[in-house]
């Protein structure tokens, strides 16, 4: 059966999904296939028309959106501990991971308006999507300081990703001088091997 997950090595959403497929151990079942999808490469978009990455094909099935292919997989790894918060009925811990998911959605917003020219960049999209994440930043330090973590598994990868994301395109932001437990707790993830694996190409972690 055909298992291939077009992805990229930057993008933080197709980082997400080869984290976990490291943590559950299928990172050589399931073949990488690295692509573009700005430049809407014909192998990509016959599987995903909106061309966007990442996307898995696992047989005669086809998912294009990071939250649809850890949902699967997470259900596929069979521990209900392990499944996608939602999908277990567990509204605090999805709520938990829609915050992170946001840090993402804001930072790559930043990044995308950064590369329009100048004379059409808006510098209030910038300043509204750095004021999300700043606002975002002090739930998610005080849940790893009373807690130690997150809610769940999904939540976990995906606030570490979100956060060597920032380090890693939004360095300006320095998120970690006013969130002293997140830069620990991030520091131990990415010492971790699914994280090093995965780590972008002159990316810090």
């Amino acid at each position: 059966m055909e298992q291939i997950l077009y992805c990229n090595l930057t993008s933080p959403y197709a980082r997400r999904v080869r984290v976990l497929l490291r943590v559950l151990g299928l990172e050589q079942a399931i073949q990488e296939e690295i692509v573009d999808p700005f430049t809407s490469p014909r192998n990509l978009i016959d599987r995903n028309p909106l061309s966007k990455i990442p996307v898995l094909v696992d047989g005669g099935l086809t998912l294009p959106d990071s939250s649809l292919i850890m949902a699967h997989l997470l259900d596929q790894a069979g521990e209900e501990a392990q499944r996608w918060p939602a999908r277990r009925g567990d509204w605090a811990a999805a709520a938990e991971l829609t915050l992170a998911e946001g840090i993402i959605d804001a930072a790559v917003a930043i990044v995308m308006e950064n590369r329009r020219p100048e004379s059409i960049r808006f510098p209030e999209q910038i300043d509204r999507q750095t004021a999300t994440i700043r606002r975002v930043l002090p739930r998610f330090e005080n849940r790893i300081g009373a807690q130690g973590g997150t809610a769940s598994m999904a939540a976990d990868i995906t606030l570490s990703v979100a956060l060597a994301y920032l380090d890693f395109r939004v360095p300006w932001l320095a998120w970690r001088e006013d969130h002293a437990c997140l830069d620990t707790w991030l520091g131990e993830r990415v010492a971790q091997a699914a994280m090093q694996a995965t780590k972008p190409p002159d990316g810090p972690h």
